[in-house]
């Protein structure tokens, strides 16, 4: 990235998805490696090697990308949600 505020496509994705800089973690920007890169590389290699992953969100909302997911990558994915994570409460949850 040659620039924090300059708009670029994230590469091998469908669409033309944009960010900029500052929008990407600094850990992903410098090549760090901590405790949180080491894990998040765990996780990555852990879902490469599983039999599929449970996604938040629902099919008809983001088709392209289920699509991209399951056909592109030939990975196995159910689409459930969406379900919120800030509902604890049963009134809020209705």
């Amino acid at each position: 990235m040659s620039s924090d505020s300059g708009p670029f496509v994230m590469p091998n994705l469908p669409g033309e998805i944009k960010m900029t800089g500052a929008q990407v973690p600094y850990f992903l920007k410098e090549n760090i490696d901590n405790d949180l890169t080491q894990l998040m590389k765990r996780a990555q290699e852990s879902e490469v090697r599983s039999y599929g992953i449970v996604v938040n969100s629902f099919y008809e909302l983001e088709p392209v990308y289920a699509h991209y997911y399951t056909r592109v990558l030939g990975r196995k994915a159910w689409h459930i949600g969406p379900l919120s994570p800030c509902n604890r409460d049963n009134e809020e949850k209705s």
